[in-house]
């Protein structure tokens, strides 16, 4: 081998590795989908549903609780994709946050069958509840600089603390109110109530 071909031999390797590792979530995704638990699944399971094999399981994913975590990460990423427009936008108004409300009911509900099986496996499980705290609490510090830039009256004590108020009332609401087959005016129900919650928060203060 040359080394001019060094690179793009590892460059095939990881992708073929990114590619299996995305079909086991993939294939994870379809069985929460279909009703099942996470508590309930075996590797057995999710490796018959992904198309490998129980090693090729074990190469991606230490154990189950590794393969928890980075569901967790990707449904952290597909909400910031929608958060982040207005976050990054001081000037952004009320027009603009109910759009991401309703974007993020819409992925909420596409997303149900995991996010769920993530919510209620942490009701028991301490590892998952701290994983679970962690994305909520990550969701609440994207949060907390939209905040500030706009409620110029609080300190930073009261900044984070509405942050995370937003992030778990958002969690709690979503979670009760809207799952797979949520209908349009569901979604477009909640959000409504929670563009009106956040923004009484995040307006910014009359002087």
């Amino acid at each position: 081998m040359t080394p001019q071909q060094a690179p793009d031999t590892r460059i095939d390797r990881r992708q073929t590795r990114d590619a299996t590792e995305q079909r086991i979530l993939d294939g994870t995704t379809r069985l929460l989908d279909g009703g099942a638990s996470l508590a309930g699944l075996s590797i057995n399971r999710i490796a018959e549903e992904s198309g490998v094999s129980r090693a090729t399981f074990y190469l991606h994913f230490g154990d189950k609780r590794a393969l928890i975590a980075r569901l967790a990460e990707t449904e952290l990423r597909a909400f910031e994709s929608v958060t982040d427009p207005f976050i990054d936008d001081p000037n952004a108004g009320r027009e603009k946050l109910a759009d991401v409300m309703r974007k993020l009911a819409g992925v909420w509900r596409d997303h149900a069958g995991v996010l769920s099986s993530l919510i209620e496996l942490a009701e028991y499980d301490a590892d998952s509840r701290e994983q679970w705290q962690t994305i909520v609490q990550a969701v609440a510090a994207n949060l907390a600089p939209a905040i500030r830039a706009r409620r110029t009256d609080l300190d930073e004590a009261q900044v984070i603390t509405l942050s995370e108020v937003i992030a778990w009332t958002g969690e709690r609401s979503m979670h009760q109110m809207i799952g797979r087959e949520a209908s349009q005016q569901q979604i477009d129900r909640v959000a409504e109530g929670l563009t009106e919650a956040i923004w009484r928060i995040v307006a910014p203060a009359v002087r």
